[in-house]
C-alpha cells in the first residue's frame, strides 16, 4: 500500500479534496497531475475510483491573516513552528470509476453515483492496477507513451470504423518540432494492428483503407522506409510486420492525371496559370469564354480532357482565331489578339503555358487518373495510398486542386456505397499541414480554388462519419484552422506550443481552467536548452481508457524500438 492521504469534505462525484501526508511533500515527491485511486464499495461490490491531482494548496490555522504572518516572521523560531503546522491539501478530478466482477475476473466502467466517505485512504496508481483493469481487452490496447511522472504507460484503443459502425475524426496539433507527425504515424500503426487483429477474428470483416495526403513528403518517406530524424517511425517496416506492405501505393505528381471530365479543374488551371495572357486575352471573363469554346470543340468531336494533347498548335491557334468574335465584342480587342497570334514569340509563350496545363490531363507514361485511384481504394480493402505532393510549392494551385479532386471523388464514392449497400468505407484519411488547406479565415481576395478546397474539407468533416470516412488532421495551432474542424474532432491530441493567446483560450473553453494549467505545467518545450529533450502530449477522446471525459497526459517513448517493444509489434508477425 502506498497511501498518500485521506479524503476530506467536501466530496462530490466530480471533485475530491484530499489531505496529503506530510512526508509526500517533504520527500519532494512530484504530485501535481498524478493519478490516484480510492477503493470503495457500491452495492457490496469492490470498486475503484481513479482521480487526477489538479491543484495543491495549504491550510494553516496558526495564521489567520496577513498581519499575523508579518508579526510571526519577526519572532525568532516562530516561523519554523508555524510551518510545521502547514497542512497540504489537494484538489482532484474524478477521472472514472470501475466495478470489479469477481466471477468474470474483470473490471467494468461505471458512473460514480455514490458517496465515498471521509478519511478513506488515497493511493498512487501503480502499473499492475492499470494492467488488471485492461486485461480483458489487452490485445486491442495500444501504448503511445508513458504517463508523466508515473510508472505505467497510457493505454488507448483505436478500433476500425466498421467495428464502431461510424468513423472518428482526429485533430493533432502542435508547433513545428513538437512531434505531432510522429504521433500521427503511431496512430496509423495502432489502427493497422487492430485492423489485422479483427481480420483474423471475423471472416467477413473488410479491412481498413488509408488515404494519406502528404504535402511535405514526410509520410511518403516513412512508407518507403527512408525516414531519418530524432525518432523515425518506419511505417514500411510496421506494414511489413502486419502483412500490409504489398498494398502500399505512393503516387507523386508525375504519376497522377486529372479525370477526363474534370472540366472545372481544367478551367481553374487555365485561369490560374494565365495561359491566354501572352496572346492578349487577359480578363477572366474573356478567358472563360475562350476555355468554354475549347471545351465545346472537344465535345463536338466526342473527345474528353484526356485528348487535349491531340489538339495541334495550329489547330488551337485557328480555333481561337475563328472564335475571336465570340470572345470579344470590341473590334480593337479582336484586332489586338489577331496581331499577337501572328507574333512567333507570343504564340510560343502561350503554347508553353498551354502544355504546362494539359500535361496534367495526359494519361500517357503509366499515369493513373484520380478517379481510378479512388475507385481502387473503395472497391478493395487493406489499401494504403499516399499522395506525395511535396514537389509542389504552396503557391502552386495544383496542390489545392489535386486535394480537392481527390476528396470530392472519395466523398461521392462513399455516398454511393452508403446508399446502395449496408457497408461503410472503413477508410482513414490523413491531411497534413491542414492550416494551409482549411485555415480559420480566408481573405476576400483569395483564389477560388483555395475557397473550394476549404469548403470541401469542412463539408467532409460534417458529413462523412456515417460513411465510414474518418479524418486525421494535422496542424500547427488550434486557432489557425476552421472552427468546425476542431468542433467535429472526437479525438484531440495537443503537443507543445498552445499555452498562450487564442490557443490557450480554446483549450480552456474545451476542457476548463484546471486542464489548461496542467497543460502549461506538463507540456514543455522539447528543445529547451536547459532541459532534457522530451516530447509530451495531451490526448482526449473515446480512444482513452483510463479517462473518457478528461484528457490524459503522456510522454512519448524515447526511441522507435521502445515503441515497437511496448506494442509487441515484432512478435505480432507470427499471428498475422
Amino acid at each position: 500500500m502506498n497511501t498518500i492521504g485521506q479524503i476530506i469534505p467536501p466530496f462530490s462525484t466530480s471533485k475530491v479534496n484530499i489531505v496529503l501526508n506530510k512526508d509526500v511533500i517533504t520527500q519532494g515527491e512530484p504530485v501535481l497531475g498524478r493519478y490516484l485511486k480510492i477503493n470503495f464499495k457500491r452495492k457490496n461490490k469492490e470498486c475503484i475510483a481513479l482521480l487526477r491531482l489538479i491543484e495543491l494548496t495549504t491550510e494553516n490555522s496558526s495564521i489567520l491573516n496577513s498581519e499575523m504572518a508579518i508579526n510571526a516572521n519577526l519572532l525568532e523560531g516562530v516561523k519554523e513552528k508555524i510551518q510545521r503546522n502547514d497542512i497540504p491539501v489537494a484538489v482532484c478530478e474524478v477521472l472514472t470509476a470501475f466495478e470489479k466482477n469477481e466471477e468474470e475476473k474483470r473490471y467494468y466502467r461505471l458512473n460514480l453515483d455514490t458517496i465515498i466517505h471521509s478519511l478513506e485512504n488515497v493511493e498512487f496508481v501503480e502499473e499492475n492496477l492499470i494492467k488488471k483493469i485492461i486485461s480483458h481487452i489487452e490485445d486491442e490496447v495500444f501504448y503511445i507513451g508513458k504517463a508523466i511522472n508515473e510508472n505505467f504507460d497510457i493505454p488507448v484503443v483505436f478500433k476500425p470504423f466498421s467495428i464502431l459502425n461510424e468513423a472518428y475524426h482526429m485533430l493533432i496539433v502542435g508547433q513545428t518540432g513538437s512531434g505531432k507527425s510522429t504521433e500521427a504515424k503511431k496512430i496509423l500503426a495502432a489502427y493497422a494492428k487492430n485492423d489485422c487483429l479483427y481480420s483474423k477474428e471475423h471472416k467477413e470483416y473488410k479491412r481498413m483503407n488509408y488515404l494519406i495526403l502528404d504535402p511535405v513528403g514526410e509520410f511518403s518517406k516513412s512508407f518507403k522506409g527512408e525516414e531519418m530524424g530524432h525518432f523515425p517511425i518506419n511505417l514500411n517496416e510496421i506494414w511489413e510486420i502486419l502483412g500490409k506492405d504489398e498494398n502500399i501505393k505512393i503516387f507523386g505528381i508525375d504519376n497522377i492525371v486529372f479525370d477526363n471530365n474534370d472540366w472545372n479543374i481544367f478551367k481553374e488551371l487555365m485561369i490560374s496559370e494565365k495561359v491566354f495572357e501572352p496572346i492578349g486575352i487577359k480578363y477572366e471573363a474573356n478567358q472563360l469564354i475562350t476555355i468554354n469554346e475549347i471545351i465545346s470543340f472537344l465535345r463536338n468531336q466526342h473527345k474528353t480532357l484526356h485528348d487535349l494533347s491531340e489538339i495541334s498548335p495550329r489547330e488551337l491557334i485557328n480555333l481561337i482565331r475563328d472564335r475571336i468574335n465570340i470572345i470579344y465584342s470590341m473590334q480593337n480587342k479582336r484586332n489586338e489578339v489577331r496581331s499577337l497570334l501572328n507574333s512567333e514569340e507570343n504564340v510560343h509563350n502561350f503554347l508553353v503555358r498551354w502544355n504546362n496545363v494539359i500535361q496534367y490531363f495526359n494519361p500517357e507514361n503509366e499515369k493513373e487518373s484520380i478517379q481510378y485511384i479512388i475507385s481502387q481504394l473503395v472497391e478493395n480493402s487493406n489499401q494504403t495510398i499516399v499522395i506525395d505532393l511535396s514537389t509542389l510549392k504552396w503557391e502552386n494551385p495544383l496542390k489545392y486542386m489535386i486535394t480537392y479532386s481527390i476528396l470530392d471523388k472519395l466523398i461521392k464514392k462513399g455516398e454511393e456505397v452508403y446508399k446502395n449497400s449496408d457497408e461503410i468505407l472503413n477508410t482513414l484519411v490523413v491531411l497534413d499541414e491542414a492550416h494551409r488547406l482549411v485555415p480559420a479565415k480566408l481573405n476576400n481576395q483569395e483564389e477560388n480554388y483555395k475557397v473550394k478546397t476549404k469548403e470541401k474539407i469542412v463539408t467532409a468533416f460534417r458529413e462523412t462519419r456515417k460513411l465510414g470516412i474518418g479524418w486525421m488532421v494535422i496542424s500547427t495551432r488550434i486557432s489557425n484552422i476552421d472552427t468546425e474542424i476542431w468542433e467535429h474532432s472526437r479525438v484531440k491530441l495537443f503537443g507543445f506550443g498552445l499555452s498562450t493567446g487564442k490557443d490557450a483560450e480554446l483549450i480552456k473553453e474545451l476542457f476548463g481552467r484546471e486542464v489548461l494549467e496542467l497543460y502549461k505545467q506538463k507540456i514543455g518545450d522539447p528543445y529547451d536548452l536547459m532541459g532534457e529533450r522530451k516530447h509530451r502530449f495531451m490526448i482526449d477522446g473515446p480512444v482513452n481508457i483510463i479517462s473518457r471525459k478528461i484528457p490524459e497526459f503522456y510522454e512519448a517513448y524515447n526511441s522507435y524500438d521502445d515503441f515497437k517493444d511496448k506494442n509487441n509489434l515484432d512478435s505480432f508477425f507470427i499471428d498475422c
